[in-house]
């Protein structure tokens, strides 16, 4: 999963108190340049001025050091794929983040992020005052530890506070960086990736920094190991009978199911909704705005249940879960829709997608009665499926 930790950049936006905003403006428009290329042709080109700490950024060594590597010299490696600790904090009132509130398991060469909640003053006043910053003993822990990357959703990872005095952090001097971006609680995957690290559009006016992180030991993940995620073609090689099931029930409903995802309040939503199988995968699509997407928008575990009248389970159910990944690839999205409206002749064709979730599994079960025997097949990542059978 690629997880978006980027603020959008507008001109005017003031990230760090007393450096100048960024402006933005057209160096060509369209109407122009059809005054200087050939006819029929004309282009836009987006003019942009701003300081490098704007918006969400990554100080390099250089920043703070001469002899420094610059945000060119620094090795993707240390970058992109770290195993990802999120400190979570947004309880304390101390801006100091002490070594105590690190835990004890960081690995050398993973990302360290740190969730203050400070984010929420983004691009106001209130941003750049008595905001929550790494204390020196945390920071030479980190380094002691051989962390790669460190993030806080602030507006200095030092005490930028005016009687502080701050000073350079010896992250910077060993050759480590800072990122100072929003640390969402959000879980990550390593596999199979569906679109770029690293994404930017002048003409849109926006600007994105995409971490895709390996969220180990996820506080919403619990017991779930992000590696051990399958997707349909998979999971349906894996778990034929398990997977027959659920496709029989899905087609005799006309598609329809039952989905369980997790409100912001903790409780169960339960919601009727129409899956649909796409490219050897199994995708979770519909309405925009709806509460169920808002649900996988925050937390994308959910469940899906076949749609049943039958006490008797006469033809079987089946459910599955597992995570579900929001696929920003705008081709896929023209396909999806040109498929839809040859099954269904229903036209979203041209729409933007809000959401596309591609859903990967972490398990599966399935009922049925045979001869007066109830069968309950389960499946997990990485095992056959089996049966229990129950008299």
């Amino acid at each position: 999963m690629l997880v978006d930790l980027s603020h959008t950049i507008r001109a005017g936006l003031v990230t760090y108190p007393g450096l100048p905003a960024p402006t933005i403006s057209d160096h060509l428009t369209r109407e122009a340049s059809r005054d200087v290329y050939a006819a029929g042709t004309e282009f836009a080109i987006g003019a942009i001025t701003m300081v490098g700490n704007t918006g969400t950024y990554i100080d390099s060594p250089f920043h703070g050091y001469e002899n420094g590597a610059d945000l060119a010299g620094l090795d993707l490696n240390t970058l992109v794929d770290l195993p990802t600790i999120v400190v979570h904090r947004r309880e304390v009132a101390a801006r100091a983040v002490v070594a105590d509130e690190l835990p004890d398991d960081i690995e050398a060469g993973s990302a360290v992020l740190i969730d203050t909640g400070w984010d929420r003053h983004f691009g106001t006043e209130a941003y750049g005052d008595d905001a929550p910053f790494l204390s020196e003993a945390a920071t030479e822990l980190l380094v002691s530890r051989g962390v790669a990357l460190v993030g806080i959703d602030s507006v200095n990872i030092d005490d930028a506070s005016p009687s502080s005095g701050s000073t350079a952090h010896p992250y910077r001097a060993v050759g480590q960086r800072n990122s100072r971006r929003r640390a969402l609680d959000q879980p990550g995957r390593t596999a199979r990736p569906r679109r770029p690290l690293h994404r930017c559009s002048a003409a849109g006016r926006r600007f994105r920094y995409l971490s895709r992180p390996g969220i180990r030991d996820h506080p919403r993940l619990t017991g779930t190991t992000v590696g051990n995620m399958t997707s349909w073609k998979e999971f349906a090689g894996a778990a034929p009978r398990i997977a027959t099931t659920f496709v029989r029930r899905h087609t005799a409903t006309g598609n329809l199911c039952m989905l369980g995802t997790l409100r912001s309040d903790g409780f169960p939503r339960i919601s009727p909704m129409e899956p649909r199988f796409f490219e050897d995968e199994l995708w979770i699509s519909g309405m925009p705005n709806t509460t169920k997407f808002n649900d996988l928008a925050r937390d994308p575990r959910f469940c899906l249940h076949t749609a049943t009248v039958d006490t008797h389970v006469g033809d079987g159910d089946a459910k599955l879960w597992g995570v579900v990944e929001d696929v920003q690839d705008t081709a896929l999205h023209r396909r999806f829709a040109e498929a839809l409206y040859e099954q269904t002749g229903f036209d979203i064709r041209g729409q933007e997608f809000e959401h596309c979730y591609r859903a990967d599994l972490v398990g599966a079960s399935a009922v049925e009665v045979d001869d007066g025997h109830l069968d309950i097949t389960v499946w997990k990542p990485g095992e056959s499926e089996h049966v229990v059978r129950k008299h």
